[in-house]
């Protein structure tokens, strides 16, 4: 999204372009340049997200890549040395987008007791009960009017979406499932192998190609 822009992003998380286009190879080869000046941690792609959130606290990492959920690990008196920022611009040509994967509750199909479930929901999404619901949930509310969080990392995070024209899951959620999990670890092979560019990109377009067509 960066690079490219949303529309670009969502149609290839949707099979609909191929890895052999020229603006995809560019994406990894901008990636290939922070890979090579020493940018991410070494061994990268050996660790869980546990053990890599220690390289952030004890500041051999300047950043980490993401979600609130992970300040829950944080000690009590670090809290207040570490912010959210927006990614990096990188191509200031394209509208700003962020990955904001959204969770929801749902009613079942076949569930017996729909109009007691219909009269919750509409409970839960009003902007006091959203409110205090994400409080104690420690996420963002997906309901405008409810208020802002108090936490200073989560108001970090609800100015910065409030600024955002488009928002995108995560790769894996975007994808079908077995397009994802390939991809994700052709993604990892070249943190580890970015000089297996030309490869790398041929793989990700046969799957694409068996999964999507």
């Amino acid at each position: 999204m960066r690079i490219n822009g949303y529309a670009f992003h969502e149609k290839l998380c949707h099979g609909k372009i191929p890895y052999a286009d020229p603006r995809v190879k560019h994406v990894f080869e901008h990636w290939a340049t922070l890979i090579k000046k020493g940018y991410l941690t070494d061994d990268s792609t050996s660790y869980r997200w546990q053990g890599a959130m220690r390289f952030l606290l004890n500041g051999k990492a300047g950043m980490f890549l993401i979600g609130y959920f992970f300040q829950q690990n944080i000690a009590e008196n670090q809290r207040s040395e570490i912010g959210f920022v927006r990614f990096p611009t990188i191509n200031p040509k394209v509208a700003m987008g962020e990955d904001a994967p959204i969770d929801m509750l749902a009613i079942p199909e076949r569930a017996k007791h729909k109009k007691a479930a219909e009269t919750f929901l509409a409970f839960l999404v009003k902007p006091d009960n959203q409110t205090r619901l994400n409080e104690a949930l420690g996420q963002l509310p997906v309901v405008t009017a409810a208020k802002p969080p108090e936490n200073a990392i989560l108001k970090q995070q609800f100015n910065i979406m409030k600024t955002v024209q488009h928002t995108a899951e995560f790769y894996d959620r975007d994808n079908k499932p077995e397009m994802a999990k390939f991809g994700m670890s052709q993604f990892q092979r070249f943190l580890a192998y970015p000089d297996q560019l030309n490869s790398i990109l041929k793989s990700l377009e046969q799957k694409r190609k068996s999964v999507y067509q």
